[in-house]
């Protein structure tokens, strides 16, 4: 009878490590420390979710400033653009592998701004033997030239 009472709490201790409360599975960023200080507007980060498995990582900015991102997780790393907003960002990380359950964590970073930098503007470059072209879906309600890339 012992040992079945031991096998019984072995299990439930199994079940608990294993599945949504462990920090093995939470999504972590590996590339920026958490409360780093970061100088640009859009942060591509690289992290892991404590599993070999597949899954989706979804991306929520504190405040509900931008909407929801999902970026896919192979092998348990994953790499994710990430919006922010002047200030502390406290960003939700989500990964869920396809199962029932889903394990969180939070991740904070702090944007600023380098206003006495003047702003980045876009150019493109055109090769001589090039038509004007870009790659776009093929419902794009405009076509792909370098006219709409213009307006864009």
């Amino acid at each position: 009878m012992m040992n079945m009472q031991w096998l019984i709490v072995l299990l439930i201790v199994h079940i608990d490590l294993t599945y949504g409360t462990s920090s093995n599975y939470s999504p972590h960023i590996t590339s920026h420390p958490s409360n780093s200080e970061v100088h640009s507007r859009l942060l591509l980060v690289k992290g892991t979710c404590g599993s070999n498995g597949n899954g989706t990582i979804v991306i929520s900015a504190h405040n509900n400033n931008f909407p929801n991102q999902s970026f896919l997780v192979r092998n348990g790393h994953f790499k994710a653009l990430i919006h922010l907003s002047p200030g502390k960002n406290q960003i939700q990380l989500t990964f869920d592998n396809n199962s029932i359950d889903q394990w969180k964590s939070s991740w904070t970073v702090k944007y600023i701004p380098l206003l006495q930098n003047p702003p980045l503007h876009l150019c493109i470059i055109v090769g001589s033997d090039s038509p004007l072209t870009y790659d776009d879906t093929p419902d794009a309600k405009h076509p792909p030239n370098l006219e709409t890339a213009i307006k864009k």
